[in-house]
This record gives C-alpha cells, sequence and structure tokens, in this order.
C-alpha cells in the first residue's frame, strides 16, 4: 500500500489535572508530490481540546478519491471515531473525561468506492 503525506496531527494533554488537550498540526513539504489521498484538515493547530467532549475531525481527499466509508482512530483509551460514508466528511471523536494527560495518535482510515482501503500515518 503506498502511503501519502498528511497533515500530521498531534495531541497533547498538559498538566497534571485533565484540564484541556493541545492539538497540534504540522503541514509537511508536499511540493512535487502526489496529493494524500486521504488528509485530515480540521482541527486547526492549536485548538484546545477539553476531556470528556466530542472532538469534530474533517477529512478530505486532495486527491479527489471517491470513498464508501471514513473514519478517525485515536490511540487507546480515544478508540473509534463516528463514520462517514463520502468525503469531505465530518466526524466526531469522544475524547473521554477520564483521559491521561499527555500524547496520542490519531489515524484517518477510509474505503475507496473500488474496495481499497486507505489509511494515513499514524501520528502522535
Amino acid at each position: 500500500m503506498t502511503r501519502y503525506p498528511f497533515l500530521d496531527l498531534r495531541m497533547k494533554i498538559f498538566g497534571t489535572s485533565v484540564a484541556a488537550a493541545i492539538l497540534t498540526v504540522i503541514v509537511p513539504s508536499t511540493v512535487g508530490q502526489t496529493p494524500p489521498i486521504l488528509q485530515i484538515t480540521s482541527p486547526a493547530e492549536g485548538t484546545v481540546v477539553n476531556p470528556g467532549t466530542m472532538l469534530s475531525v474533517t477529512v478530505t481527499s486532495p486527491a479527489n478519491v471517491t470513498f464508501n466509508q471514513v473514519a478517525v482512530i485515536g490511540e487507546d483509551p480515544v478508540g473509534l471515531s463516528s463514520t462517514a460514508t463520502s468525503v469531505p466528511a465530518q466526524v466526531s471523536l469522544a475524547i473521554p473525561s477520564d483521559i491521561s494527560c499527555g500524547q496520542l495518535m490519531l489515524t484517518a482510515e477510509g474505503v475507496t468506492t473500488s474496495g481499497q482501503s486507505v489509511e494515513s500515518d499514524a501520528v502522535l
């Protein structure tokens, strides 16, 4: 499976109490590269996420590939988002109220209309 660069989504939870999480989005250079098949385009860099809330995540296909199913998977204990049947998609990811402070990986995954499974690189 070919992997493409996409937004590097990093979720950080700071402090000794579970007060908020910071999402940092890093955009790698894509000059001369094929557009990513699946890309997380929101939330914006520096977004604060509070434990016990729903995080809205937008997923697109800059390569204009059509999808039957798209979801975002968060590292345990976050888990699976709601699913969408096309892109652009906006899915919801529950942030547990008892989440520990630290970094968590998020990955966008989908199935194209031709049946190909597409996965973004796992990021911290």
